[in-house]
């Protein structure tokens, strides 16, 4: 297959070691959290640099939206707006398959630096499966829905129902990302963890005592119910009627 070498590349800023670390605070901060979780050990830890697609483009557009008159009720108005796109990213593989990177993925492109392969010395990377005309679909996508909230945040009566846009100066880079993919295990249960390998930001499941307070809340609540019922049937006929 012909694949295009990357443009640019973010270096890992997080280090192996930082990782367990992160999970601790990260599971330290979620409510009502098993605090056996806190001693468990991130496992299967591999960093790795994946593919996005990033954007820039210059955009002039011609909207159609409603415009709220309060009581009157509404009326429909049209106009114009003009907005530079920069480093809109798509997720470039369809191989790399984990439930959780996309929890992780809030980069700063703009720190990106121009590819070697020095960095990717010992690291491996996932190339892309998502071609770049395909990427670009998906980001005009997403940039459909920039543009309008940025009319409706310019005018908060403006409700933008359709939005039709031209691009200019169109730009793009591939660029690999770096995420750590873990596990860990608590009980017989095996948790899938993924950290981003650049701002340190972290995502897994933590088991809590919620689900334990939930269960106790609906036995007390039928106890109550059945305490409830065996009052009205032992002194129902006691109870004064008004």
């Amino acid at each position: 297959d012909q694949i295009m070498v990357p443009n640019a590349v973010i270096p890992f800023s997080v280090s192996r070691n930082q990782t367990q670390d992160l999970f601790v605070n990260y599971a330290k901060k979620k409510t009502l959290v098993n605090k056996k979780v806190l001693n468990c050990k991130l496992e299967n830890l591999v960093g790795i640099y994946v593919p996005y697609w990033t954007f820039d483009a210059y955009t002039a557009s011609f909207y159609y939206a409603y415009r709220d008159l309060g009581q009157a009720g509404y009326d429909h108005v049209n106009g114009n707006w003009y907005q530079n796109i920069d480093d809109i990213s798509v997720f470039a593989s369809a191989r790399l398959r984990h439930p959780f990177i996309s929890k992780v993925q809030k980069f700063d492109f703009a720190k990106a630096i121009p590819y070697s392969p020095e960095y990717l010395a010992g690291i491996p990377a996932e190339r892309y499966t998502l071609g770049l005309n395909d990427g670009w679909e998906i980001a005009k996508t997403q940039i459909t829905k920039i543009l309008k909230k940025a009319v409706h945040r310019f005018n908060r009566h403006l409700r933008v129902d359709d939005i039709v846009t031209s691009y200019y100066d169109v730009k793009f880079r591939y660029v690999l990302a770096p995420i750590y993919l873990a596990t860990y295990r608590f009980g017989k249960l095996t948790f899938p963890v993924a950290i981003n390998g650049q701002t340190g930001d972290i995502y897994c499941d933590v088991p809590t005592h919620l689900q334990k307070l939930i269960i106790l809340a609906i036995i007390g609540l039928l106890v109550a119910t059945a305490l409830s019922v065996l009052f009205i049937v032992l002194f129902g006929k006691y109870i004064p009627y008004f």
